[in-house]
Parts: structure tokens; sequence; C-alpha cells
């Protein structure tokens, strides 16, 4: 489905900042769904990627950890942020987003300046749906680099393409 002109100008926002797709207020067993389903469909994380542990107090490679999202939740680590390097999942390809999992939501954020043609576009709206979907979630908000939600229309014009 071709990307309405309203949301391809939502997404082409703040060109130099990271805004993204906001799933807030999710149980642990959604943040722990969207997760592995990311990981599950995505390239490896970075080797040299790394996050806080609170239990050894330093920072520990995020490739040794198991179980990330769920020790998020439980605050043995800190929120974890990486790229997702080459998610594929039927039509949902994308090269150009990271994940952001926190102890009560998860965000997909992305550089509008990687979105450089409409297929682009069309994987990352994918992406989003294929969250959805296998989360079991509601359509997220898309606000910009600090969280702050868009304008009602294009909250709306992204309700209606994912929800298609």
């Amino acid at each position: 489905m071709p990307v309405p002109h309203i949301l391809k100008e939502a997404l082409s926002l703040d060109k130099g900042s990271l805004p993204g797709f906001y799933f807030e207020g999710l149980s642990s067993s959604e943040i722990m769904s969207i997760y592995n389903y990311i990981c599950a469909h995505s390239g490896k994380i970075p080797d040299e990627k790394t996050v806080w542990s609170n239990i050894e107090n330093k920072d520990v490679p995020l490739s040794r950890i198991d179980e990330v999202a769920e020790k998020v939740i439980s605050g043995e680590i800190t929120p974890v942020c990486h790229p997702i390097a080459n998610f594929r999942d039927g039509k949902a390809v994308t090269n150009c987003a990271a994940v952001y999992v926190f102890p009560d939501s998860v965000e997909i954020f992305y550089d509008p300046r990687d979105l450089v043609n409409e297929s682009e576009m069309v994987g990352l709206l994918e992406l989003v749906k294929q969250v959805m979907r296998h989360g079991r979630v509601h359509c997220p908000f898309l606000g910009d680099e600090t969280g702050n939600p868009r304008e009602l229309e294009y909250q709306n014009a992204l309700q209606s393409y994912v929800g298609s």
C-alpha cells in the first residue's frame, strides 16, 4: 500500500533528530514479546554494544546478556537501545530503525534522513504493523525525539495506515 502524503510528511519531520513510534503502558509480557520478535527477525547486535548492569555495577556487553527485555523490566540492567539491523519479516524489511526498551514501554525510532524513498518508509511502517500484531498491542503514537506526540492529523494517518 502506498504511503499517504500526510504520513510521508510526518516521517520526514525533524531531520537530524531521532523521532519514533512509542508503544507505552505495556505489560512485561508484551515488552518481552515485542523485543524477542524484533531480535528474532534482525541481524546480530554489534559486539561493542554495552549496557549498564545494576548487579555488576559496570558496563557489560549486550551480547552476553540472555533475556534482555526481562532484565530491563526487573531493573537488573538499564534500558537498552540498539540498532535493528537487517530486519526482515514478510513485507517488513528495514535497516533504518533502532529499538529502545524500557520497563514499561518500547520505542522504535529512526533518522528521517535514512528514509530516502517510499520503500524504506513502507519497510519501517510494516515493522510497526508487525510489532503491533506480534505483541498484540494498540497503535503507537508518533512522536518527536523527546517523546512529544505529533499533531492529531499525523496520529490519525499512522492509525489508518498501520491499522489496515
